[in-house]
């Protein structure tokens, strides 16, 4: 094969992810603003853990050390991305993207690892509260931390030596804004098949051992969650593991494609995973917006929550909400589906969603994107309306209050469900009901973009906000400090 004229060593270049967008220096502002509270959310959270006398349990020591690498995780790809945007530059050196390469592969494998064994640490305090002290002690903690970090950097020196070996005399632009290894081995002009390949199995790997811990943890605590015999301890073994399997959640779903490299899917792959995307995101519309009634009958009609809200009536909502749901997505499927492909088969997304499957077909699309438009209007306006129905009737119950103390736990109990639901439906009004001449490429990446970028952020918040002995805590804190002023300026 003719290579012509490489240098192994040469510097690359980042496309990022400012390129193209209208307004560059917003995006800049906004990510910057989320790098800023990141960095400072975490670090809060283990000065509080380290100087709170009540967080030295070992939950609490795991949670200083997921904050930790959240912090070395965001700071390896956040700053050089603003900076290249601040200062017009997108090169990078051979040697620094080697470098952001072996990190990020480290504290993201490191991140894996933690959040699987820190499911042993739930499990043990759900299953064996009287043995906690003993089965957690701190030399098992210490142990769970260094198995974390030597998980992620044995992935690490496995993976760096062999991608940075291969010879990149294709362009030197990488698309992306990192250095990644699929971005990177598209520049290589050998064949990088068989090293793909060990790579899949390798990250499967580093997804499947602390995902079967996870497993194994949370079917035990499952079934003894079902044996107790107290709704409230049921409820507070669930809110026990709830920060924790939301924060799997987040970074375990954007985990399969990163690990395989691999970016083809079938036809029958694409449709099936098109219907399920229809159905869940349908059912979980449908569900919050009846959530919002389950909210109202505790706040409005508090003695009559065990009759408006028996199992019947949950099992009726579940119902209708797969059934709201399914509907949609039997619907909408066949039709996409049934368009030809003629243009390029790329899907410029991370998945099969309509919009972009929509942009392949060579025919005339326009008169089933007006229906789509339509019922994906009247998939928002339905539970929308249950929800503005059931808040109005929340807000002018709570303004009829006259305790505070009554006011602060109604709000309390129903923020958790406004914050999903407002991030759950902006991210659907974007990108369902905006019209398409507002949406590039360009602007649909930079907001999976955030997905990376805002997990970090998220993880203390999820397990701060609340709870009480974090918040506990900060109060004390900020309360000594504050004190402490007052008596030095007297």
């Amino acid at each position: 094969m003719e290579w012509g004229n490489y240098s192994t060593n040469a510097d690359f270049v980042l496309l990022g992810v400012f390129s193209g967008t209208r307004f560059p220096w917003l995006l800049f502002a906004l990510i910057l603003l989320l790098f800023v509270v990141s960095i400072a959310s975490n670090a809060v959270m283990i000065l509080l853990i380290h100087v709170d006398a009540r967080l030295h349990t070992p939950m609490y020591f795991l949670l200083s050390q997921l904050s930790l690498m959240d912090i070395l995780y965001i700071s390896t790809i956040v700053p050089k991305m603003l900076a290249d945007q601040a200062t017009g530059q997108r090169a990078i050196s051979f040697a620094g993207c080697t470098a952001q390469h072996f990190l990020y592969l480290t504290l993201a494998g490191a991140e894996f690892f933690l959040l699987g064994l820190m499911s042993y640490d739930r499990y043990v305090a759900i299953c064996h509260p009287l043995r906690y002290p003993v089965l957690m002690s701190r030399k098992v903690c210490l142990l769970i931390v260094a198995a974390a970090w030597l998980g992620g950097s044995a992935d690490d020196f496995l993976l760096t030596p062999v991608t940075m070996q291969f010879p990149f005399c294709a362009s030197r632009e990488i698309n992306h804004f990192f250095c990644e290894v699929p971005a990177l081995l598209k520049l290589s002009c050998t064949d990088t098949s068989t090293y793909e390949t060990a790579m899949y199995v390798c990250c499967i790997l580093m997804l499947l051992i602390p995902f079967s811990v996870i497993s194994a943890s949370y079917t035990r605590i499952l079934i003894a969650v079902c044996k107790m015999s107290e709704a409230g301890g049921r409820q507070k073994a669930m809110a026990t593991c709830s920060s924790h399997m939301v924060v799997v959640s987040l970074i375990y779903g954007a985990a399969p494609d990163q690990a395989t490299g691999q970016r083809a899917i079938s036809f029958a792959g694409c449709t099936a995973q098109h219907f399920l995307y229809l159905t869940l995101a349908g059912a979980e519309f449908f569900l919050l917006g009846l959530m919002s009634y389950d909210r109202y009958v505790a706040i409005c009609h508090p003695l009559r929550y065990p009759v408006l809200m028996s199992r019947k009536v949950c099992l009726l909502i579940v119902a209708a909400a797969w059934l709201g749901g399914s509907a949609d997505g039997f619907l909408l499927t066949p039709v996409t589906m049934q368009f030809p492909f003629c243009a390029s088969r790329e899907i410029n997304h991370f998945f099969c969603e309509v919009p972009a499957l929509l942009k392949l077909s060579c025919t005339d699309t326009s008169a089933y994107e007006t229906a789509m438009y339509v019922c994906c209007i009247l998939m928002l306006l339905i539970p929308f309306s249950v929800i503005s129905a059931s808040y109005t009737r929340i807000l002018t119950t709570v303004y009829r209050m006259s305790e505070a103390e009554g006011r602060k736990k109604a709000v309390a109990t129903c923020s958790s469900h406004m914050v999903v639901v407002s991030l759950f439906y902006g991210a659907a009004m974007y990108t369902y009901v905006l019209p398409h001449s507002y949406h590039t490429p360009a602007k649909d990446k930079a907001v999976s973009a955030f997905y990376t970028i805002l997990t970090p952020m998220l993880n203390p918040l999820i397990y701060s906000l609340r709870n009480k002995d974090v918040t506990g805590a900060l109060k004390k804190t900020v309360g000594r400090l504050l004190f402490s002023e007052k008596v030095t300026a007297f």
